[in-house]
């Protein structure tokens, strides 16, 4: 064989080595972005249930309080 075939098929196994290695190690750092993404998300989605909860509670005691206001009213305009 001659030398430049040894470094033509040289050259050519160090970038196909080069291109495996950079695609392996892109692989793993998008894999722990979305890992954490992933982990983020979760918190963001306990907290707005969380929240929701809080809102539901919030929205009910406006409505009992609303309610008991007119049948206050109810009572006053009944006493005339």
């Amino acid at each position: 064989m001659d030398w430049q075939v040894v470094v033509a098929i040289s050259a050519l196994a160090l970038a196909i080595l080069g291109h495996a290695f950079a695609t392996v190690w892109w692989a793993a750092k998008v894999t722990f972005s979305l890992q954490g993404i992933q982990k983020e998300m979760s918190e963001i989605k306990t907290e707005l249930k969380e929240d929701g909860i809080k809102k539901d509670q919030q929205i009910e005691a406006l409505w009992k309080r609303n309610d008991e206001m007119k049948d206050r009213i109810l009572v006053l305009e009944n006493h005339r």
